[in-house]
């Protein structure tokens, strides 16, 4: 479980490879999300070109023993939690505009040689990675829509109450070569498992248990790591106020 960003992600493409190196031989360190819009934030939209040059540079910065593109996914936040039909299609198009971005990284890598310092076992095996990249979506699996196109669902942990919608996730992460993830954030609660620190302790000691058991290889745990209320829009310090979404009355 890491942080959403690397540190220096806010600064460039360059800086961030380099924080990925400086982790990846950490033991705790599995995973990185690769930005996929500027760090003004406000969701004005997918940066593709940006989100492109930090592919490239994470290649660049790749040796033949450190491939730091093995731990690259993509949390499509842009289209978090889309419940409506709308929703679901923008989810849709913000996951076919990350593979085609995806795909104009390798074949920019290739036209500049990028490729040509890598053996061809792990040239093909990054190729893979960006291609297959988990691209993480907070929602649950509900409709056709979805299938052949998300190679990450990301329900809450109360979506694996029953054998069959486990067994459905196990199946949608074999079809697409994804992975199985799912999330906490304010809910759900007792008796479903979390990391709440008002909820039962019973979740807490479970949950990594329960994910180990049912094969899910990622857990989003939100916002534990932001110093912002999104209702007043100030820097607050969550270890004084972990209140980040309500005004105080």
């Amino acid at each position: 479980m890491n942080c959403y960003y690397l540190p220096g992600w806010d600064i460039g493409p360059v800086e961030m490879a380099e924080s990925a190196i400086k982790y990846f031989n950490n033991p705790n360190f599995t995973n990185y999300n690769v930005p996929m819009f500027e760090p003004r934030y406000l969701y004005s939209g997918m940066a593709e070109d940006m989100f492109i040059q930090y592919v490239e540079e994470l290649v660049r910065h790749s040796t033949n023993d450190m491939d730091l593109l093995s731990k690259a996914i993509c949390y499509l936040s842009l289209s978090d939690e889309p419940y409506s039909d709308a929703q679901v299609k923008a989810a849709i198009e913000l996951t076919k505009t990350v593979k085609k971005c995806n795909q104009k990284a390798i074949s920019n890598l290739e036209n500049k040689g990028d490729f040509s310092k890598f053996s061809s076992e792990i040239k093909e095996k990054i190729i893979y990675e960006i291609t297959n990249m988990p691209l993480i979506l907070t929602n649950c699996y509900y409709t056709e829509l979805y299938r052949g196109v998300m190679n990450a669902y990301c329900p809450k942990t109360s979506e694996y109450d029953i054998e069959d919608t486990r067994e459905l996730y196990a199946e949608l992460a074999k079809e697409s070569l994804g992975e199985q993830w799912w999330y906490t954030c304010m809910d759900p609660i007792y008796p479903y498992p979390s990391l709440d620190i008002d909820d039962f302790l019973i979740g807490n000691r479970i949950i990594k248990w329960m994910q180990n058991d049912y094969g899910v290889e990622g857990y989003l745990y939100y916002a534990t790591n932001f110093y912002w209320n999104f209702s007043t829009q100030t820097l607050v310090n969550p270890y004084e106020d972990p209140n980040r979404y309500k005004s105080k009355t």
